[in-house]
């Protein structure tokens, strides 16, 4: 990013700068301050038809003319100490200042000689039996009362404070103190508290500022209510949570005891860009979101959000907690002023208008039943696809009018288009329709042991983009599919005992005849099905071992927290991690315990044990590590441990899937009880982030009696491996093979995935060298020219 230096105010801390082009829809760049400070949030006054920004820094509070808004000239400034965190308000000619660091209290500046008088502070600590220092948010409500947020006064709840009686020394009203309140908002005497750690939004009554009384709640969509802002009317209420991939979210807020989510809607769904904080403003919801700068969503109609305009003050993109923090959308000018952490103070030009909706019913064309579900596209038009409710109602629209076509998909149903939609801004036009279902048919099959015997109770499953069926076989090992649709499927078929079969893109048409899977003895699990593993243990803040897709969580700079996917060679998505909510469902202050069901290795015999496992445990602040994960192995009598990890362990390869592999004898005698048993544990320190998966467990035997996929053999030639087990290199001699026989070496892992080949271009001898190879056990095939498998066996690299 290229920035040309325009002039510097002298003993300010602040640099004017000319714009930076990033994208912009409906707004224009006015004029762009860059502190020597980080920035948080700002606020906004007006007085004598004079406009000023009221900035927060990480080095204290300043104040900004920003009347001529490309031409801005600070007029006040209030060092503090350092806090990353200051919020303010503002009410009669006084601005509010709370902080949650410096330690600061009540920061009031009175503002009244502006613009030439400059600024005057004190502080205020509390009264009243109520004191504090440091507070995370304000608000101050219609009737001058002000709710301090997450103050270092009990549970952190609302210190609500009276600033219409004096406003530089007020009394303290009561306090509501059930639970941590992040932020919120107050009209007619009821407090909309997010209360971000129990991941709800909470209306309480505090008409008696004594005795608040809480009167209904609702969870927002990423379980960490950040802060929320009230429609106009008071009928609806918007959210935002401080999670990536998160949302602006509308309630129907008319009755406080049934709060019921109308809309959601991201401004950049799939980058995991987080929004922060919004405000309403007549028909429009303006949210700082981060490193996607500012949006403007209308919302005309609340279960209808459509963004109509934007501005990204960010050179930074997706998920991370950098760029716009706050943005202040009430000058009497209509300018937007944007806080962006590391980029300044913006004023910006905003000029949203109404978008253009389409709303209407999908109902099924033969029955004449709503259709939920069903996908709503207006072509070329600016919106994200929507989707019917359960009553078969869609909304929808786009920012500007105009002709366009209207598609309608749905798994099962013929897609159609309806072409000449003409669609106007700020005009609702409605479109109904009703879909032709696709013939279906019942598919049928069995699952059966490798000696063509019936496994009951096995599990198969048929996915493609559209479809995701799911059967359990009967006690005849037979399974039927009703409603299925022909196509492309990725079929698995698994239980516990037995190896899991995959095959991939597998047609089946409308008239498939009868599906026979066979399945080897053995046992593999990477929970693409539910096996039976069972968890146990708890942690103050979640993190219980849960079998899910995982949600990728990032850190800081952007370091990987939790895993965004399992790993890629496996079947499904699925895997076991600690914690998928968020960034804070992990472990702390406590231990969480996965355990496999039990399993028999009394007819192998050489039994190996082979997993992946994730492991991340980061501190805060430069601070140290000493959470870790131990992965047990019983026999139903005695416990031995396979591995353990502490802390910032530098053997292990942080923030990737890491095989491991154990020969089982070198630690317990195999039984037919045998289980294994992954703890996580953490102690007490909110500064330490804790997060483990564990994925694809597998168990073969060397010795090919149980467990082990069947490589081609067409000859029987011999084959002298050594040394094996090996430390840096083997060799692999076949001695009754012609020295000019060009020879192919194929390595597979446990479960059968070719992970390494060489070539031989003559000779009878293969040279392996170790190189990165994990420690572990390896199957082998020699293969000549034409593909005939000349040898095949199993390595042990330690």
């Amino acid at each position: 990013m290229k920035k040309i230096l325009l002039f510097v105010l002298l003993a300010t801390g602040f640099v004017l700068q000319s714009q930076h082009v990033f994208a912009q829809q409906n707004t224009v760049f006015y004029s762009q301050i860059n502190y020597d400070a980080t920035l948080s949030n700002l606020w906004g006054y007006a007085d004598n038809n004079r406009e000023y920004a009221i900035v927060g820094t990480t080095a204290g509070t300043y104040v900004v003319d920003v009347t001529n808004p490309v031409a801005p000239v600070q007029v006040g400034f209030v060092p503090g100490g350092y806090s990353f965190w200051r919020e303010i308000k503002t009410w009669s000619h006084y601005a509010y200042v709370v902080d949650d660091e410096a330690g600061e209290g009540l920061v009031i500046i009175d503002l009244s000689a502006l613009p030439s008088g400059g600024v005057t502070a004190t502080n205020w600590y509390g009264n009243n039996g109520v004191s504090f220092t440091r507070s995370h948010t304000i608000f101050i409500d219609e009737n001058g009362v002000a709710y301090l947020f997450g103050a270092n006064y009990g549970q952190g709840g609302a210190i609500m404070v009276d600033l219409a009686a004096n406003p530089t020394n007020p009394n303290v009203l009561g306090v509501y103190d059930g639970t941590y309140i992040h932020d919120g908002y107050a009209r007619n005497d009821t407090l909309w508290a997010g209360q971000i750690y129990d991941g709800r939004l909470m209306a309480i009554d505090v008409t008696d500022k004594t005795n608040p009384v809480e009167l209904g709640f609702v969870n927002t969509p990423g379980n960490f209510t950040h802060n929320c802002w009230m429609s106009d009317d008071g009928k609806t209420i918007f959210t935002t949570d401080e999670v990536s991939s998160s949302f602006l979210t509308s309630y129907d807020i008319t009755d406080v005891t049934d709060i019921r989510e109308l809309d959601r809607i991201q401004s950049n769904p799939g980058s995991g860009v987080i929004i922060h904080n919004t405000y309403v403003r007549g028909n429009f919801v303006i949210s700082s979101y981060y490193r996607d700068g500012v949006t403007i969503h209308d919302a005309t109609y609340p279960d209808n959000l459509i963004q109509v305009a934007s501005y990204d003050t960010s050179p930074l993109s997706g998920d991370g907690f950098n760029g716009a923090w706050g943005v202040y959308p009430y000058l009497p000018s209509g300018n937007l002023l944007v806080s962006d952490m590391e980029e300044g103070l913006f004023v910006i030009g905003a000029f949203p208008y109404q978008a253009a909706y389409l709303t209407g019913a999908v109902t099924d064309a033969n029955t004449g039943q709503p259709l939920a579900g069903v996908e709503i596209t207006i072509v070329s038009g600016t919106s994200l696809p929507k989707h019917t409710n359960l009553e078969g109602v869609y909304n929808t629209g786009t920012l500007d009018g105009g002709n366009y076509s209207v598609q309608f998909t749905k798994a099962g149903y013929e897609p159609m288009v309806l072409p000449d939609v003409f669609l106007i801004n700020g005009i609702q036009t409605t479109l109904n329709a009703a879909m032709q279902p696709l013939p279906n048919f019942t598919f049928q099959g069995q699952v059966l042991n490798m000696n063509w015997q019936p496994i009951p109770n096995a599990q198969v499953r048929f996915t493609n983009p559209d479809f995701n069926y799911l059967v359990t076989t009967n006690s005849e090992g037979y399974f039927w599919v009703p409603s299925f649709y022909n196509g492309n499927y990725d079929i698995i078929a698994g239980k516990w005992g037995y190896r899991t079969f995959g095959l991939t893109a597998q047609e089946i048409p409308i008239d498939a005849p009868f599906l026979t899977i066979q399945l080897e003895d053995g046992y593999y699990d990477d929970f693409a099905f539910d096996f039976g593993w069972t968890t146990s243990g708890t942690s103050d803040t979640g993190g219980e071992w849960t079998r899910q897709d995982p949600t990728g969580t990032t850190f800081g700079g952007g370091q990987v927290f939790n895993p965004e996917d399992d790993v890629n060679s496996d079947f499904g998505t699925e895997c076991f991690v600690t914690g998928n909510a968020d960034l804070f469902d992990f472990v702390n202050n406590g231990t969480v315990t996965l355990t496999s069901p039990t399993f028999d290795l009394t007819q192998y015999g050489d039994a190996w044990l082979s997993y992946q496992l994730w492991f991340v445990n980061l501190g805060q602040f430069g601070l140290g590590t000493n959470d870790k994960v131990t992965v047990k192995l019983s026999n139903g009598t005695d416990e031995a441990t396979l591995q353990l990890l502490e802390g910032p362990d530098t053997q292990f390869p942080l923030w990737n899937w890491t095989p491991y592999t154990y020969q089982v004898s070198q630690y317990l005698a195999p039984s037919a009880n045998m289980r294994l048993i992954i703890e996580a544990t953490a102690d007490f320190n909110q500064n330490e982030l804790l997060e483990c998966g564990f994925d694809v467990l597998s168990i073969v035997d060397s010795t090919g009696t149980v467990g082990i996929q069947n490589l081609p053999l067409q000859t029987t030639a011999q084959a002298l491996v050594s040394p094996n087990p090996f430390t840096t290199q083997t060799t692999i001699t076949l001695p009754n093979i012609a020295g000019n026989t060009p020879l192919l070496l194929t390595l597979f892992d446990v479960t059968g995935r070719p992970i390494y080949s060489q070539t031989a271009a003559s000779g009878n001898t293969i040279y392996i060298q170790r190189n990165n190879l994990p420690p572990g056990l390896y199957l082998y095939a020699v293969t000549n020219a034409t593909g005939t498998t000349l040898a095949r066996g199993k390595l042990a690299a330690e």
